[in-house]
């Protein structure tokens, strides 16, 4: 599935090109990984957008990235299996031969604010290395969870078949 996402993502270009030069917007909002949800420990644990865009930059052997890096500053186990260092070129888009990594970070290198799907009252201790990292605004917009539906709600027939 996420191929195709991509790729529909990528056939976008041309026409949010044509659309920035014929408006005049003062701000443009992109959610750009719309098919996926990172909360701030997997933004802490990818480091600088520099970092993002030239993986060598971060980590020169695949034990570089088993291990918690050194900027995070609060207890946590968030890092990569060796398996997923070992499959990092399932993150490349065979058409443009541009990594998701890569994106993100060229995403986040030119941004002014940088809004984050988590909520403060759940990561308050990733949110402030992440503004170190991004050097700019990051504004946690909180999570609405889907609505669960409980498991004895029915459609009342049940009572009915019961007696």
């Amino acid at each position: 599935m996420m191929p195709y996402l991509k790729k529909a993502y990528n056939m976008l270009k041309l026409a949010v090109a044509e659309f920035l030069a014929s408006s005049n917007v003062d701000w443009v909002i992109q959610d750009f990984i719309s098919f996926c949800i990172y909360n701030a420990n997997t933004l802490v644990f990818a480091g600088l957008p520099s970092f993002l865009i030239d993986g060598q930059a971060r980590a020169k052997t695949a034990k570089d990235l088993i291990v918690v890096p050194e900027w995070v500053t609060y207890p946590t186990k968030v890092a990569y299996r060796l398996h997923e260092v070992i499959n990092e070129e399932d993150f490349v888009d065979s058409d443009t031969d541009t990594s998701v990594l890569e994106r993100s970070g060229r995403l986040i290198q030119g941004r002014d604010i940088v809004a984050v799907r988590v909520c403060s009252e759940f990561e308050a201790e990733p949110l402030s290395p992440l503004k170190k990292l991004y050097t700019s605004h990051v504004v946690p917009v909180g999570l609405l969870p889907p609505q669960i539906k409980r498991c004895h709600e029915g459609d009342g027939r049940w009572s009915e078949l019961k007696q």
